[in-house]
């Protein structure tokens, strides 16, 4: 088993241990790292419990979180367990793993990186879906079951048809956010997948998002329908009904909206956009998040400054692959309230001009403080 040791100094909090019969005093621990638990074990340097007063012997241990916080928890006669523990703990030890709920929901946590922010000191709606994705793949990893991205089913890729996310407030560094995604049937052919983004500090739901998959071959990238006997694999991983919504009522009637295609007399274009290597995904065509980049890019400048997306919507018709040069169309669209401008994109193959998305942005005006 591997371990990494580190000395720190700690504040000790007993849990269950009546304040007046502990002798308080400064500790140096050895932290101890076991990455087959992924909980660090803190040891004192001269000896391996802590007595109170009563005499009472108790084993020192901490969660991933508490350590470099100054709190270590002890534990009396054995381990400390995910059900017994605090809060913080239960929760704050699958940052970066994530878990499976009874009711088949998969909850993961998220620190924002420095790297992850922009001059605002906040996430774009880029990085959000790319943590959107990342919490969608590793549920799917959880599940141990073939009916993810990358994978191949019999001849089969899974892959995204439609995306819809709705930013209420953007994290920023250094927050702690937690994500929650599951996933149903939506008509005979395709699964409905969608996601809430919680700011933990504030317990305010953040975001949220919803997205159709459905199965293609990976030969002839056709459409295959999803057999009874496959749906009967997927079943035991989906949340039972009743059907469940990320999307309020309201939120789900304006999503569905139809998006209109534009032609080439575009007021804005960007072209000859190329798919780089670092573009693509395990199933070899560019992954989805990428396509929001480029449509955002040909919003013109000045809008993106002062402003900064509330809404997205995309609509997935063909895949673009490693090599190929895309071009992005954009303009303006009329909306009903004056407190927002709106988008129209789409986004075409160079070489013949075959549409491979299309999609929807509303942008809210930043404040001054935040632009």
């Amino acid at each position: 088993m591997a371990t990494k040791s580190l000395g720190c100094q700690a504040a000790i909090a007993f849990h269950s241990v009546p304040t007046d019969c502990v002798t308080t005093r400064k500790c140096h621990f050895t932290l101890c790292v076991r990455r087959n638990s992924h909980r660090l074990t803190a040891r004192s340097d001269e000896e391996h419990s802590v007595s109170t007063n009563e005499g009472r012997k108790w084993r020192i241990q901490s969660s991933p979180l508490s350590a470099p916080n100054g709190t270590i928890s002890i534990l009396e006669n054995g381990a400390l367990t995910a059900e017994e523990s605090p809060s913080a703990f239960k929760d704050n030890a699958y940052v970066g793993y994530g878990r499976l709920l009874p009711d088949r929901t998969f909850r993961e946590r998220f620190v924002i990186r420095f790297s992850e922010v922009s001059s605002r000191g906040k996430i774009s709606i880029e990085t959000l879906s790319s943590l959107l994705q990342e919490a969608a793949s590793n549920h799917v990893h959880e599940m141990d079951y073939s009916f993810s991205p990358g994978k191949n089913m019999g001849g089969n890729i899974t892959v995204t048809t439609r995306m819809h996310i709705e930013v209420d407030k953007y994290p920023e560094w250094r927050d702690l956010i937690e994500i929650d995604t599951w996933f149903q049937p939506e008509g005979k052919h395709s699964v409905r997948r969608d996601w809430i983004v919680k700011d933990v500090q504030t317990g305010e739901n953040i975001a949220f998002a919803t997205s159709t998959w459905v199965l293609v071959n990976s030969q002839t990238r056709r459409l295959t329908k999803i057999t009874e006997e496959r749906w009967e694999e997927i079943e035991p991983h989906m949340v039972r009904s009743p059907l469940r919504w990320a999307l309020s009522e309201d939120r789900r009637k304006g999503s569905l909206a139809k998006i209109a295609k534009l032609d080439a007399e575009a007021a804005f274009k960007t072209e000859g956009v190329v798919a780089s290597e670092k573009d693509c995904d395990m199933n070899q065509h560019v992954n989805n998040v990428k396509y929001l980049g480029w449509m955002i890019e040909t919003v013109p400048e000045e809008i993106r400054r002062s402003h900064e997306i509330a809404k997205l919507t995309i609509e997935y018709r063909q895949e673009a692959n490693h090599g190929e040069r895309v071009n992005t169309l954009a303009n303006t669209e009329n909306l009903d309230s004056s407190a927002v401008i709106g988008f129209t994109h789409l986004t075409v193959k160079d070489a013949d001009a075959k549409e491979v998305n299309r999609g929807r942005t509303v942008w809210r005006l930043l404040t001054e403080s935040e632009s």
